[in-house]
């Protein structure tokens, strides 16, 4: 083989790799676009799921509904639609309504694991404080406070689990005569591609 034959032939080999270079490099490109695309997506999800929440509080207000409950079963039927995608919905709420004098509160573990520890203590003159243990995922606590005179009431929130320690503070603006729904809710949603979390308080005037 001449001296020519064997450069055209490096010549030929040279511009095969270029052109698998250049087709990689493109896949890689296209790869990363739609990775872009996907989280975009998942972080438009994320508040749209938001949004639902607040809506299923106002619409179960005004159809006269089981607010709490309606809330946390819309969240565990999120949860479970976004886990056939490879997606993790959890989360922690609280969630109080007083009507009188009285503060019912409900506790809903979504954290993806048991807490071990939960302490909610309320500060009027005399504080209240509910103690639990051993609360499974997807499931909740429910107890009771009694408030004092009108004003705002701090409501502490302490918990932990197998990969954290949580500690929250929601304020309970008390009115006498008046009835409300107090929501504080920690959301996280996470992928292979995002994680987002986000808090968020919503109260509203039942009466």
């Amino acid at each position: 083989m001449s001296k020519g034959q064997l450069f055209l032939i490096a010549g030929i080999i040279v511009v095969i790799v270029l052109v698998l270079l250049k087709n990689s490099l493109s896949l890689v490109e296209i790869l990363e676009n739609r990775r872009y695309l996907e989280a975009g997506l998942e972080n438009q999800e994320f508040k749209n799921i938001e949004d639902e929440i607040v809506k299923a509080i106002q619409i179960s207000y005004s159809q006269k509904e089981n607010i709490t409950e309606n809330v946390n079963n819309f969240a565990k039927f999120v949860r479970s639609s976004l886990s056939a995608k490879a997606i993790e919905l959890n989360g922690l709420f609280v969630e109080s309504i007083y009507s009188g004098n009285q503060l019912n509160t409900t506790a809903f573990n979504f954290l993806g694991s048991e807490i071990d520890f939960l302490n909610l203590t309320l500060n009027t003159s005399t504080p209240q404080t509910q103690l639990f243990y051993a609360i499974e995922d997807g499931t909740l606590k429910e107890t009771s406070f009694t408030l004092d005179v009108q004003g705002n009431y701090s409501l502490k929130v302490f918990y932990n689990n197998s990969y954290e320690n949580g500690s929250e503070e929601i304020i309970i603006s008390y009115e006498n005569g008046k009835s409300k729904f107090i929501g504080f809710f920690d959301l996280r949603l996470v992928s292979s591609r995002i994680e987002n979390r986000d808090k968020f308080i919503e109260t509203v005037d039942l009466q």
